[in-house]
């Protein structure tokens, strides 16, 4: 495009010079071996024609537009709870990777307490020390009202998120793609509340209320986050406010890729990035912003995204997973796994089915899903029973399981194909998590997409499944209440009042130091 561009400029300068070379030949002639005098009185300098001007005007703006960025990225960070400590380098990653010229980022920032909620737009002046918790302005670097404004206090809340991100896109209509990170804690999927229960849908995912983005203060009161249908309120509010959709959404929060949340905002993404499994402070922004180039297709910064958050993980040996989800291929994912739901529904009354089913999940590659600091499938001594597993793991062992039910076989293997085409983008490692459990988390066959699957022990959340789409658009409400015999799911829990606790992730991320060898 430059280069085109640069040559209509070339011919137009030629064409001026053209005419000005040729009026200087009409004015006068021009001997030789003379010393040089002043022009003649009469030797006007020739104006551009106005075709001239306005193809001049137009190469101008051509160009300007042509070093525009093509990639608005959105980030939504929520430290107004114990992440505060390590939002901190978060910041100072964004501003380092905030220098790339092909993208624009806008960003909304939340400390713990009152009045410490605010939207920047980035500058690309680099690298900053500054405590935005202490100084919001960074020494002046900010101005209020040019290059930052106050930001309502509850990120929790879907209509502050929608706000966000319609104010940002009206701001610059321009940008061929969005992307828009969230940023905080995370429990998987997460029902709305019933009337009577406490504010909020945040806590622990086993036992508490779950949900995305705690926002430890609200300003009425603590304790709000993102259910999962808020999640779908807050983008389909978007969506319709700018007509257009986010082409990448990247949850950085805990336990986010399951195939209920991906369902649920399918028609509002494009491509969605997310972890399976607890997620850490890495917080790999500086990477992330650095590396979009105009060129790259969604489809690339999602897959490079997750390698750069790969690197730092495999480096220090963390256990990790990340996908990125093509949620223009869900329709098909959808029906497979209906027909799948369908066909564990038929054989999940008699008590060898049962047995099956649980020996199936038993074996399946699973995740911390209940904050107990370890992943248990089968040992109900050892604690809870985890209850997010891998769809493509689980759907293998329903194989094994099933040997001889060749409708099973084939619906399971026709998840596994489309999990395949949905899931285009996948890096998963095996380590321990430190500071979090002394035992090693690994996994055998991951798909990128996990599933809820209380088959080890019942589970209050399965009560509010209806809630969501996917309950609405499959059988797997079904077959879940199927399997438990049609009872009634167990009471949901409730919060003390002094309120409920915080999830215990992101994790934070202890860095190794490598120091240099020294010869003399």
């Amino acid at each position: 495009m430059r280069s085109k561009i640069a040559l209509i400029t070339i011919v137009v300068l030629l064409s001026v010079c053209l005419k000005y070379a040729t009026s200087q030949m009409t004015v006068g002639t021009v001997t030789t071996n003379t010393t040089a005098t002043a022009a003649p009185a009469n030797l006007a300098i020739p104006t551009l024609t106005s075709g001239q001007t306005a193809a001049l005007q137009a190469i101008n703006t051509l160009l300007l537009l042509d070093e525009e960025s093509d990639t608005l990225v959105l980030l939504y960070i929520n430290g107004d709870n114990d992440l505060a400590p390590y939002i901190h380098d978060l910041v100072r990653k964004v501003h380092g990777g905030a220098i790339n010229p092909e993208i624009t980022v806008v960003m909304v920032l939340d400390w713990p307490g009152a009045g410490n909620s605010r939207r920047y737009r980035v500058d690309g002046q680099g690298v900053t020390t500054c405590d935005f918790a202490e100084d919001y302005t960074c020494k002046g670097r900010y101005v209020l009202e040019q290059n930052v404004e106050a930001f309502p206090e509850d990120l929790g809340d879907p209509a502050n998120l929608s706000q966000f991100i319609a104010e940002a896109s009206a701001e610059y209509p321009d940008a061929k793609r969005v992307a828009l990170a969230l940023v905080g804690h995370g429990g998987g999927w997460s029902p709305n509340l019933l009337a009577g229960q406490p504010q909020g849908h945040g806590g622990k995912p086993d036992d508490e209320l779950g949900g995305l983005l705690w926002d430890n203060y609200t300003g009425n009161g603590p304790g709000n986050s993102l259910s999962t249908l808020d999640l779908q309120q807050a983008l389909s509010s978007a969506v319709a406010s700018t007509g257009r959709k986010i082409d990448l959404l990247y949850l950085d929060a805990c336990l986010m890729g399951m195939w209920e949340v991906a369902h649920e905002v399918r028609n509002e993404v494009n491509y969605l990035l997310a972890s399976q499994s607890w997620s850490w402070t890495s917080f790999a922004y500086d990477a992330h912003l650095l590396n979009i180039r105009n060129a790259q297709s969604v489809r690339q910064i999602g897959e490079a995204w997750i390698q750069n958050e790969a690197a730092i993980l495999r480096r220090d040996r963390y256990p990790f997973t990340h996908s990125l989800v093509d949620l223009t291929q869900a329709p098909s994912l959808t029906t497979s796994i209906d027909t799948l739901a369908q066909s564990l529904t038929a054989v999940a009354s008699s008590a060898e089915g049962k047995t099956k089913l649980r020996t199936a999940f038993a074996a399946s590659d699973c995740f911390d899903s209940n904050a107990d600091h370890i992943i248990n499938r089968n040992d109900a001594n050892a604690g809870r029973i985890d209850n997010y597993c891998d769809l493509h793991s689980f759907a293998g062992q329903l194989q094994q399981q099933f040997i001889n039910t060749l409708e099973i076989v084939n619906a399971a293997q026709a998840v596994q194909i489309a999990i395949a085409g949905a899931v285009v983008g996948k890096a998963d490692g095996c380590g321990v998590p430190v500071g979090y459990s002394p035992l090693a988390w690994c996994w055998q066959a991951l798909g990128g997409l996990s599933i809820y699957t209380p088959l080890g022990e019942d589970d209050w959340k399965r009560g509010l499944y209806t809630q969501l789409q996917v309950a609405r658009d499959t059988h797997w409400d079904e077959f879940i209440n199927q399997y438990w015999a049609n009872v009634s799911a167990p009471n949901e829990p409730g919060c003390p009042p002094e309120g409920c606790p915080l999830p215990d992730g992101p994790l934070p991320l202890a860095h190794s130091v490598y120091l240099p060898v020294m010869q003399r």
